[in-house]
């Protein structure tokens, strides 16, 4: 919010709200619902409050497991540890963020826009408030999709 307060706008190069890990880990089995299930009280509270919000844009690409093991394996830079456990997540995130744009469906872009379609977007919202950014309806609904 300090970021979009300053410039206009902010790019995260993930879901603020990161529940969306917590909720693949427990759907994937390697945890259970308990940590999602107690965060969406903190989240919840964080958006009425206005320190968490919906983003106005979503850029989800999903990668291939051949793919991303093939990226792997010609990046020696980093050693990826947990790459085995982040595949199997795969399909849950997908869940995660097709279920997101059934409730935000302007918002979630699955692929990334060339650079110039991006900025162009970017400064064709510059200052515009988002009307969803800080809607509990919109997390309740979201929720209700997940069928958490």
């Amino acid at each position: 919010m300090e970021i979009e307060a300053k410039h206009g706008f902010s790019i995260c190069d993930t879901d603020p709200f990161k529940s969306h890990f917590d909720w693949s880990m427990a759907k994937a089995g390697f945890t259970t619902m308990d940590v999602f299930n107690a965060a969406m009280p903190m989240a919840r509270d964080a958006i009425l409050r206005r320190k968490l919000g919906f983003c106005d844009l979503y850029l989800v690409k999903h990668i291939a497991p051949e793919i991303a093991r093939a990226q792997k394996e010609n990046d020696s830079s980093r050693t990826r540890s947990r790459f085995e456990m982040h595949l199997e997540l795969q399909p849950y995130l997908r869940d995660w963020f097709e279920t997101l744009s059934e409730v935000l469906p302007e918002r979630v872009k699955f692929g990334f826009p060339k650079k110039h379609e991006l900025i162009e977007k970017i400064t064709s919202k510059l200052n515009e408030e988002s009307p969803h950014r800080f809607n509990v309806s919109v997390l309740d609904a979201f929720l209700k999709r997940l069928s958490v």
